[in-house]
């Protein structure tokens, strides 16, 4: 069972920088966390109806997995480790083929899961899947959206942009411009993805932890753009395709999707 304390981390924007890769070694698997009553009031990156709500006891479901809240304000999330089809849709492999990548992690938008796929010689080997945080799938601007893995940054630092602060301070949450890692307003979790894209103003897009899923059903908030998974989960995906300097080195290939898994 995995912990996490806090707030709720969905999808934001940020500059980072970097720590040792210690941070994440052996960072186990388990299809359920349990996220800490402490300090319960939930924030979701979005305008003011959606920047404070208080854990209530009920469960609901987002995606392939159930958000349990608990009477004392916790939360255990169930379902979010699995394991993913066996081998990844045949578009994928297609748009891969002759090309020297090791790591393929694929996000559907419509199921909300996370896929990771490693080459082993000429075929392609289910690693793990994972439940995400993301967008409506129709926000993707076509069906498939690519990118090369160019950088990971452990404990990153939150570079605020602008359009963010400004619906913090009308929600009467200001923030500055800078938000250290560890500070609870931080939205980044334990890490960040940053990933070249092949699709124009995507450089804003990215792939970061997450703290605990939210108080309530999600509905359709606003996540920024983003995709975001538990810290504890992001972490061991790091781990999985060899770290910050063995993923890009070794070629780790991105997609956001919806087309489905054939």
């Amino acid at each position: 069972m995995m912990r996490y304390l806090g707030l709720l981390a969905l999808a934001v924007l940020a500059a980072c920088g970097e720590v040792t890769t210690d941070r994440f070694a052996g960072a186990p698997v388990t299809g359920a966390a349990r996220v800490s009553a402490n300090t319960m009031q939930i924030t979701f990156g979005g305008p003011a109806a959606q920047l404070a709500r208080q854990a209530q006891s009920g469960s609901y479901r987002y995606g392939r997995f159930t958000v349990r809240r608990e009477a004392d304000g916790g939360q255990v999330i169930e379902g979010g480790v699995f394991t993913p089809p066996e081998a990844p849709p045949l578009w994928a492999v297609e748009q891969l083929r002759n090309r020297p990548v090791r790591n393929l992690i694929l996000v559907d938008f419509i199921k909300k899961e996370l896929h990771l796929y490693q080459r082993a010689g000429a075929d392609w080997v289910a690693t793990i899947g994972y439940a995400v945080v993301a967008p409506q799938a129709n926000s993707l601007p076509r069906d498939v959206v690519e990118g090369n893995l160019s950088r990971i940054d452990l404990a990153p630092v939150w570079g605020v942009p602008a359009s963010i602060r400004r619906d913090y301070a009308a929600a009467g949450q200001p923030l500055p411009a800078q938000v250290p890692f560890g500070d609870p307003r931080n939205m980044l979790g334990a890490a960040r993805l940053e990933v070249a894209w092949n699709t124009p103003n995507w450089n804003l897009v990215r792939l970061h932890g997450a703290r605990g899923y939210p108080a309530e059903p999600l509905g359709e908030v606003d996540t920024y753009g983003c995709v975001s998974l538990l810290d504890e989960s992001l972490l061991g995906l790091i781990n999985q395709i060899g770290g910050p300097a063995g993923a890009v080195r070794d070629g780790t290939v991105i997609m956001f999707h919806r087309r489905g898994v054939r």
